[in-house]
This record gives structure tokens, sequence and C-alpha cells, in this order.
């Protein structure tokens, strides 16, 4: 959009409900602003008419699906994108930024700082106007729309007809971008027909591209890295934990020589680092079985409990959806049985018994080492999506909870975890923390190699973690054995 500096700043305001225009909003026509109010159904629903100087998103609590629009509302208008809400705390504001708002605000707010924030909002933007005001070279004019249009940056673009000059246009892209800071870009296409256009170009730094698909996508990047640049400094967050439980289990694991925690290790070491975990226990025997799966209630998953069997599905170690006494002493038979035949050297300590979780969505959370990155966390949707898309997400240690966040929104099945179709949306929050805890769990002991939480099942309020397995490095003395060894 191309807004003459003279022209009111066009505001859209968007909100859920039939109410008044906010108290703060109504002298903003005073010092120049032009305000079009339409519903938040016609904002997502409808072609967009316009394309706004700014957009307010008026939500009327603080209800975190509230924000889920902020995503789409991003994706149809290009202006910045500012949220009012009622007593918006730290994460409902991390979430809002997460999701494409400019920044969130707490209602109510005067006139003179809501004034003031659409105004930084400008100035941030290099607004009034588009942040990219696309001109074509039908006249030529850039000297003229330079000074008609305050430009964030500049694309050229010139197929050449039979007329057109292209020598004069590549001189008049030259000449304005030698008169600006503002980045310009060109693409001129045509091949052999623009190539001495082209070269005018290259002479004056001006870069080109064939398409400008490609173009647009290097402005992309420029908007990108901007908005990194402008982003607040987060310092690492803090998380509760009981260091010095963790260290005595890690170290009485360790020394017996057991560089693999299975789940029950693994469970335990982890809740001292706030993982939840459903109700569970250990049986040695099917009548145990029995008695035990109905003091903790139906449905029950069973697994079998081995530090020799870290992947118990290939083994035939799980039972789920458990629905009686019965059932459970049939499965314990069942799955040790499997155990035996399989593996006939594994230790086997017995059969746990777990509350099943229902009604959420399965997520993976890692830890991968790397010899030059370190630990490297990874999170994606469970089941299918991480086995067959591999939609997964990636951050180096030790993360923020502004990174963990982004790293939940990087995924390309990250609507689902916002509800999709009707369903309920889970909790973006708790999974945050639960990165946030992985991550200084692998800070305060670096010994970790790899550990998977999978699934991890978020719920619209909570998260707990269902299976756990983790890895330590070998020790020193060993690895120098293994090295001297080789050739």
């Amino acid at each position: 959009m191309q807004t003459p500096c003279s022209d009111p700043i066009a505001v859209l305001l968007i909100s859920r409900e039939e109410r008044p225009l906010p108290e703060a909003s109504r002298g903003l026509e005073k010092e120049g602003f032009r305000i079009r109010r339409i519903s938040e159904w016609r904002a997502l629903q409808c072609p967009p008419l316009e394309s706004p100087d700014l957009i307010i998103l008026d939500l009327p609590d603080r209800n975190r699906d509230s924000l889920l629009p902020c995503a789409e509302i991003r994706k149809r208008f290009c202006g910045p994108l500012l949220v009012l809400a009622d007593a918006a705390g730290e994460a409902f504001h991390i979430l809002g930024l997460e999701l494409g708002a400019d920044d969130v605000m707490e209602k109510p707010v005067s006139h003179a700082l809501l004034s003031a924030k659409l105004k930084s909002l400008l100035r941030r933007h290099h607004r009034p106007g588009g942040e990219i005001a696309v001109l074509r070279h039908g006249d030529l004019s850039l000297d003229r729309s330079r000074r008609e249009v305050r430009l964030a940056g500049a694309l050229v673009t010139l197929t050449p007809q039979a007329r057109t000059d292209r020598e004069a246009a590549a001189d008049a892209v030259v000449r304005t971008a030698d008169s600006t800071s503002k980045p310009i870009i060109a693409s001129f296409m045509g091949e052999a027909r623009v190539r001495s256009a082209i070269g005018k170009l290259k002479a004056g730094s001006i870069p080109n591209f064939s398409f400008p698909e490609l173009a647009v996508k290097s402005f992309q990047r420029l908007a990108t890295y901007r908005a990194w640049r402008n982003t607040t400094t987060e310092e690492t967050a803090n998380c509760w934990r009981n260091i010095e439980a963790a260290r005595q289990t890690v170290a009485a694991l360790l020394k017996t020589g057991t560089l693999q925690a299975g789940e029950d290790e693994a469970m335990q070491i982890l809740a001292y680092y706030g993982f939840r975990f459903p109700k569970r226990t250990l049986v040695r025997t099917s009548r145990e079985a029995g008695r035990a799966a109905s003091e903790i209630g139906f449905p029950l998953v069973m697994k079998i409990s081995s530090p020799d069997i870290l992947h118990k599905t290939d083994v035939g170690g799980v039972r789920v959806n458990v629905r009686t006494a019965r059932e459970a002493e049939d499965a314990f038979t069942e799955i040790t049985s499997n155990a035996r035949r399989i593996m006939r050297d594994a230790f086997i300590k017995g059969v746990m018994l777990y509350e099943m979780v229902q009604g959420g969505k399965e997520v993976i959370l890692g830890v991968t080492y790397d010899r030059t990155f370190g630990h490297m966390l990874m999170f994606g949707l469970g089941g299918i999506y991480v086995e067959v898309l591999k939609d997964v997400s990636f951050r180096i240690a030790p993360v923020t909870r502004r990174d963990a966040l982004a790293m939940v929104a990087d995924i390309k099945t990250a609507g689902l975890l916002r509800g999709a179709r009707g369903e309920r949306p889970v909790s973006v929050d708790a999974i945050a923390g639960a990165l946030v805890n992985l991550s200084c769990l692998v800070s305060d002991f670096p010994d970790i190699r790899e550990l998977d939480i999978n699934p991890l099942m978020a719920t619209e309020q909570d998260a707990v973690a269902l299976d756990a397995r983790i890895i330590f490095k070998q020790p020193e003395d060993k690895e120098v054995k293994l090295s001297r060894r080789l050739p």
C-alpha cells in the first residue's frame, strides 16, 4: 500500500463483541487516526477490504484461547498488530507475541498511553504505508514515489516491452538507491534483453533477482532479521528443581555401571525437575496386578519393567485400555511371557501399572548431544507426526520461555495444539514449561547424551509425561581405551 504522508493513518479495530468504542480510542481521530471497526468474524472470514496502517484486536478477556485469531489476522493484514486485553499477564503477553502480535497492552489503557504506543509501532515499522512499497516501472518516477511514500524498502520489477527503456529504468533505481538508506531490490526479467540494465544495477550495488518471488523472500529475510534485532533480550528461565536429590539418584545409577536409565529411573529424575506422571505402581505377580489395578482405577496401561528393555513395544511389553482386574491379570502373564521369549537374558523387575490419561494431544520432547553445539532440545507432535512427517523443531540449550514457545509454534502442525475443527486446545504454556524444565536438567547434568519423553500428554490445563528414557555418556576411561584401539 502506498499512503501519502498527508493521508490520515488507517486503524482497523477488530472486536469479538458489539461493544462501545473503547474510551481510549475515541480521541485518536483528532490526532489523525482514521478508525474503522469490524467484528472478529468478518476479519477472519471476509476478504480484506483495505490494507490498514495499524490493527487493534480488542479482546473481551485474558483467556489465552482468544489470542488464537492473531496468527490468521497477521496473514490477512500487513500492518502492525496491537492486542488489548483485560489483566494481560506475562505468559499471555509472550504467547501473543509468538502468535503474531507486535505488542500486548493491558486494559483499561489511557488515551495518552494508547496514542504513544500506536505512534511507537508506526516508527518501528516505518509507517504509515506498507512495510514494502512495490513500485513498477510504468512511469519510472521512483524519485517522486520516494518523496510521497514513507518507504521501508522498494522492490522494482521490470518486464520489458517493445518501447521500454531498460537502461533508463536501471539508472533511476541506482539514482534513488544512492539517495536513501532504505533497501532497494530489483527484479528485472527478460534475461538477454535486460542484461545491460542488470549490469548497471550490479555496478550500483543493487541486488537483482530473475523472479520476483525470490526478491520478496529476500525482503522477508530482512524483515525477520529486523524483528529479531528489535526483540528484547530475555534471561534464561529458571525452573523448580530438587538438584541434590537428582544428583544422588544419578550418582547411584552410574555407580552400578548403568548408563541407560529406563522408565522407572528416568521418571524419578524427571520428577525432581517438575515433570508430572500418572499414578503408577510396580507389580511382580498376576495376583498383585489384579489388586493394584482395582486400587488405581480403570482404564489402565501396563508396561514391562526392565533396565534391559528400552523399547517395550518391540517385545510385546505394552497393553493399553485394560478395564477389569481379570484383564490386568491376563495382561501381566502375556507381557512377561512375551518379554522372556524375545529377550531371554533380560532382567525383568515386573510390570508397571499406570493410570490411563485421556483427552489430550500426544507430543514428544527430546534431547540429543552434538560435539559442536552441545545439547539440543527437540519438540514435535507424537505418533505418526514425528515418525512419518518428521515435523519437529530444535533449539540449542539453554532455552528461554520465549524460545520454548517458538519451538511449539515452529512445527507445521502447531494448529492442532490450538484446536482444530471443534477440538479443544491444549495448554501451550504447560508444554513450554516442560521444555524449560528439560533445558535446566541437561544444563545441570552435561553427561546426558540422549533423553526422550514420548509421549508427553498435553491437556487443556497441564502436561503429563507417560514414558521416558535417559542415556548418559560413557565414562572417560572407557572412551580413552576405545580410542587407543582405533588405527
